[in-house]
């Protein structure tokens, strides 16, 4: 194999690099570990995100000599490039990933054969993306910034969070049908019976099965944040309770307010009537507002303001926590829009870059002037996507324009 100047700088960043002509991807691996290939468990996930540079989709690796040390890599992918496509393409058809690990000198080759659930997703989001490359504006793509983004937002150990590898899932579910047939009868009636209660109203019916997966991931994510939040405010009540008070406070769609609204009142009610099965003293008005709580609750969700976990997670963006798609957190564009209605994108994005701790810190505490090129241009296209995000939000138009100020003159005609 020769290896280009481009393959020795994606391995160098990426830690891999795309064979076009052999339709296979390389990885840089440790010579002295080179035995661990041929053996290392291997799993890999296709990732889609929208960044303010346009989409984006890397292909990303996991692969495991041992739990305790796992590897990751990705292969962003440049949806313009023709190569790129037709190799996405051919993976799609082949279902299939072939694989080269560069030890040194030795080359070792691996295939990985894309188990049906990870396919599903692979195709899904490569037609997602595409969509989403129609539909960008013409000129604002930008693949070198869109990789940047990437890079310094998401994290690959969050693509592959499992409790079992593939192949020790496969042979847990043999070992119990092979348990299970040696056992009673009624066993497995009542096992049944438990099953049913349990899982009966997550049936998925249609293409529900999809929705009910998206649910089940954001929950799982939800409740890491959770235990990150236990972990910076544990013992502290009054910390997380003011934190939480402030995050919802400062959350800009009221539907999700009326759902954490709704979920608030069940939980209260559950409380109650917990501390009242217990034995605990409750004052009277407290019993009897149960059961108005609850009416509360049916009339609610009846009304559309029910339990939602897509409450949850637009609430968690908003404080920086990606869920789904991980990107950067919702923030009030009021001043760029003003700012590009007077004037340029240029005095919109210096703007962001004075007053944004966030964006100062990610660019070196520099001055807008001594930023590079393609250091400009992705503050720029991001701002550009943030306000017009916030013109969606506040229904102003967009691209900007200035508004223009009523006076009293201007009543008095009226």
């Amino acid at each position: 194999m020769r290896t280009t100047t481009a393959d020795r700088s994606n391995l160098a960043r990426f830690g891999c690099a795309l064979s076009a002509k052999e339709n296979l991807i390389s990885i840089g691996w440790d010579q002295e570990r080179r035995s661990d290939a041929l053996s290392a468990n291997i799993l890999a996930t296709l990732i889609y995100n929208k960044w303010p540079s346009g989409p984006l989709l890397c292909l990303a690796f996991e692969i495991s000599p041992t739990k305790a040390r796992p590897h990751y890599c990705f292969f962003p992918f440049d949806l313009k490039n023709k190569i790129h496509k037709n190799y996405l393409s051919h993976i799609s058809r082949r279902r299939r990933i072939e694989l080269r690990f560069l030890a040194g000198s030795r080359q070792i080759m691996r295939t990985y054969e894309i188990p049906p659930h990870r396919f599903a997703n692979l195709v899904e989001s490569c037609g997602t993306a595409i969509s989403a490359l129609k539909g960008f504006p013409l000129g604002l793509y930008d693949f070198d910034c869109a990789v940047t983004e990437f890079e310094q937002n998401v994290r690959l150990v969050d693509h592959f969070q499992y409790a079992l590898t593939d192949s020790e899932l496969r042979r847990t579910i043999s070992l119990k049908k092979e348990q299970a047939a040696k056992v009673a009868s009624e066993n497995r009636t009542r096992a049944t019976h438990i099953v049913n209660g349990l899982l009966g109203d997550f049936r998925p019916q249609g293409d529900s099965r999809k929705n009910v997966l998206k649910k089940i991931r954001m929950l799982t994510r939800c409740l890491m944040i959770c235990a990150d939040l236990h972990g910076q405010f544990e013992g502290d009540y009054d910390g997380v309770a003011q934190f939480l008070t402030d995050a919802i406070a400062v959350h800009p769609h009221q539907e999700d307010i009326q759902h954490l609204e709704t979920t608030s009142l069940l939980f209260k009610s559950i409380r109650t009537m917990r501390n009242l099965k217990q034995g605990f003293d409750q004052p009277e008005e407290a019993k009897a507002q149960v059961g108005a709580d609850f009416r509360d609750v049916i009339a609610r969700l009846a009304g559309g303001q029910g339990l939602s976990l897509k409450a949850l997670g637009n609430l968690l963006s908003t404080i920086g926590v990606p869920l789904g798609q991980p990107g950067r957190s919702p923030r009030d564009y009021s001043v760029e829009y003003a700012l590009k209605a007077k004037g340029t994108w240029s005095k919109a994005a210096a703007y962001t870059l004075e007053n944004h701790a966030d964006t100062r810190k990610e660019f070196g505490f520099r001055k807008y002037p001594t930023l590079s090129v393609s250091e400009k241009r992705l503050l720029k296209n991001r701002v550009r996507e943030g306000v017009r995000s916030y013109a969606e939000r506040t229904g102003k138009p967009f691209p900007p324009k200035e508004e223009t100020q009523t006076t009293t003159a201007d009543l008095t005609t009226q």
